[in-house]
Parts: C-alpha cells; structure tokens; sequence
C-alpha cells in the first residue's frame, strides 16, 4: 500500500479546488493507497507540510497547485528518496505542461497512479532553488505584477504583458560562462530547466530536465511593428529561430546586473542579490511523469 499526501494550493489559479477531496475519494482505491489531504494556509506553508511528509516516511508528495507551490514542494523533496506528484491548479502551470501532465483534476491522478518516476535536474540562483526557470528583466516584471493581480488567468497575464510592453527599457547585462563573456542590452535572460514560462509560451524549445543543461535564452527587445510576427513563434515552439532570441547551453552561469531587481524563480518575483551565479543540480528531484516521458 503506498502512503501519500496530497498539498492543497486553495488560492491557486483559477480556484478549481473546492471539488478535489471528492475526486480523490473517487478515483483513488482504498485498498491499495492511504492518503492524507492538506491545505496550505497563511500558518503552515507548502514547503513545512512536505518536510514533515518527508520526516513521517511518506511514499509520494502531491502538490496541488502551480509552480510557485511546485517550487516549495521541491526545495523539502530535493536529494530525498520521496517522490513529488503534480496535479496542476496554477495559472500557467508551466512544469506540468513541459512534462505532458493532464491539466484536468482526474487524468493528473491517473498519471500519479501509474507511478512512473524520473528523475529530473533543479536549478540554483544564489542558492534559491528552482525547478523550471528563473529569470531577469521583463519576465521578472511580469511576474511580479501578476502576482498583485485579483483576476488570474491567461488573458490577465496577456494584458501585463502588452501594457507594459511599450515602456520596457532594456537592461544591460554581463554574462559570464566559464571563460567566456557577454555584454549585452537584453529584454531579458532566462535560464530555463523546462521549456515554457506557462500558458504554453515556450522560451526555450530544446529545453530537458533531464539533460543536466540549462538553456539560457538571452531575448532582445523587437521593435513594436514586428510583435505580431514574432509573438506566434512563442506559442508553436520556435522562438529560438527568432533573430532576437540566442539560446546558449551551460551548467553554470554568472549574471551581473546593475541594480538588485527582483527576479522570476519559477513564477514567483523574488530578491536574491544583484548579482545571479546559476547553476545545474543533476538528477535531484523524483518527480511522477506519464509513461510515455519515463521511456
């Protein structure tokens, strides 16, 4: 019989969880599965509730939720035998759409029934862990007024996006990796372990979790008038034929910026410094997968 938890995000997304004990009750047979359920709440985070999952011998950690839940989930799972589950309620849900994780409630238990584990690569920025991506500039900005935002949803995010497009200026960056050096005037740079930011809006086509690489994509600014062209390349996973799009392939990474702005670590705006030394932590993390992945 395997043990699991189940960590409910009940603010995430769009709300869809008021319904998710009675799915599990349905879908899952008693005889072969005991379950716990529990909520995060403004007392007892995600990343407390699966540290103590881990400490009570649990088989499976399931988080319920989007990749800011994920990324809480991981950093108590990361270099432990326990295995993390994901059924997706976020916003853009994006380590879940990379992995090929059903967006419905009842398909994403199916995958967690099947039991089919791999192991994935986490990232590192000044030591903050991530599992998707983190990222500097205009994703960062993004981020962080999504967060402040009421309405979530794609079009929220779709309106951010083209509101603040038109005034974004630029930063420059100084980007070391290994001998080599970059100076550049950059939308943004995004060091990417999975491939999308979410809403399937892929930054980084070639992107594995497994690989044991992270695909830094550095994104310059396209003039106005070519918008239209070019934001369709994000949607049909072609970006990186984008002339404004280079994408290099490294473990380690050293970003210098001018001022500590917040930066994107899996969807969340947060501060670690100014200065970002990234870097690849192989084969760390078990995380259920559908079959198909796992082969």
């Amino acid at each position: 019989m395997k043990k699991l938890i189940f960590i409910v995000n009940p603010i995430s997304g769009t709300s869809r969880n008021h319904n998710f004990e009675a799915i599990v009750s349905d879908k899952l047979d008693k005889d072969s599965y005991e379950y716990e359920v529990a909520y995060i709440n403004k007392n007892r985070a995600a990343k407390e509730i699966a540290e103590d999952a881990v400490n009570k011998g649990f088989d499976v950690v399931v988080i319920v939720g989007g990749d800011g839940s994920i990324n809480q989930v991981a950093q108590a799972l990361v270099n432990t035998d326990t295995v993390m589950g994901i059924i997706p309620s976020g916003s853009g849900n994006g380590l879940a759409r990379h992995l090929g994780i059903p967006m419905r409630f009842s398909g994403a238990i199916d995958v967690i029934k099947t039991g089919y584990v791999q192991k994935i690569d986490t990232g590192e920025v000044n030591e903050r862990l991530f599992v998707s991506l983190c990222g500097t500039g205009f994703d960062a900005l993004i981020a962080k007024k999504f967060a402040r935002v009421k309405r979530r949803g794609f079009f929220s995010y779709l309106q951010l996006v083209t509101e603040n497009y038109v005034k974004y200026k630029p930063r420059k960056y100084k980007i070391r990796i290994g001998e080599e050096k970059i100076t550049t005037q950059a939308l943004l740079v995004c060091c990417a372990n999975s491939s999308q930011f979410g809403y399937n809006t892929v930054i980084a086509p070639h992107a594995k979790v497994d690989d044991g690489i992270l695909d830094l994509a550095i994104v310059k600014k396209v003039p106005l008038l070519q918008t239209s062209f070019i934001m369709p390349f994000l949607f049909t996973k072609m970006i990186d034929r984008s002339p404004y799009v280079d994408i290099l392939k490294t473990d380690e990474v050293v970003i210098k910026r001018k001022r500590n702005k917040v930066v994107n670590i899996d969807g969340d705006p947060q501060k670690v410094g100014k200065n970002l030394h990234v870097k690849i932590n192989k084969q760390s993390l078990n995380v259920i997968v559908p079959k198909f992945l796992s082969e």
